[in-house]
């Protein structure tokens, strides 16, 4: 083999060698790509006149976030006043803080469901809340407003034993169905939260179903699907 003929077989073996190794690292530089966060939605309520509860609800469905509502000793803390509103946030807990404020309630994050919480919470409302089950089974779907109507029932015997409950249950053959399974040795509102975290997300509130309210079996769990109520959510009040 002469001079000429080693000195290309010499390069073509080093350019070989320099793509191979270009094609080893490029499995690399793609998996180094920073992923792509999707932004949060943007929250946007502007009117003249609404109370905070309407506010409230409304960047619940905009955003579809889970979200509570306690009710405390003046249930219509929330409804008294009328304001001119002007959010517009893509974060929804600063949505939530705008709606609420001069009203005295406060917000916690229980798990990804911002609950709202009245400055003057009875102790029995809190009761009702805390009341623990060994078991809350529902493995058939069934729509949000189902397991609230059952999970009040429960609460109310937690509360009196001896008496029986029973009520009829609104709902369309549209309504979204949910599968909660079977919840163990959980509270009325970790179950709460655990519903309105299902399927399209939806909104608990603890509200009394009688004016006056003076014990548990004075309250109700009411459940709202953004699916399912989508069209009057906005227009709930803080009355019974």
């Amino acid at each position: 083999m002469d001079i000429a003929m080693t000195v290309h077989i010499t390069m073509t073996v080093q350019k070989t060698s320099v793509l191979v190794l270009a094609m080893a690292a490029l499995p690399i530089c793609l998996a180094q790509q920073p992923a792509v966060t999707p932004e949060p939605p943007q929250v946007t309520f502007a009117t003249k006149d609404a109370t905070p509860l309407r506010a409230v609800l409304e960047i619940g469905l905009q955003s579809r976030q889970p979200t509570g509502i306690i009710f405390g000793e003046n249930p219509q803390k929330l409804c008294e006043t009328h304001s001119a509103f002007d959010i517009h946030t893509e974060q929804v807990r600063d949505a939530l803080d705008k709606a609420t404020v001069d009203t005295g309630y406060f917000i916690r994050d229980e798990d990804g469901v911002l609950v709202l919480v009245p400055p003057d919470l009875m102790a029995w409302q809190q009761t009702s809340l805390d009341y623990r089950y060994e078991s809350f089974p529902q493995e058939e779907p069934v729509p949000m407003s189902s397991l609230a109507a059952r999970l009040t029932g429960w609460m109310w015997a937690a509360a009196n034993p001896m008496q029986g409950y029973g009520g009829s249950i609104p709902g369309s053959l549209d309504d979204e169905k949910i599968q909660l399974g079977t919840i163990r040795d959980e509270s009325t509102e970790q179950i709460a939260n655990r519903i309105v975290k299902l399927g399209s997300k939806g909104v608990w509130m603890l509200k009394p179903n009688k004016p006056d309210p003076k014990g548990p079996v004075d309250e109700q769990i009411q459940i709202y699907s953004y699916h399912d109520s989508a069209t009057f959510l906005g227009s709930i009040g803080c009355n019974p």
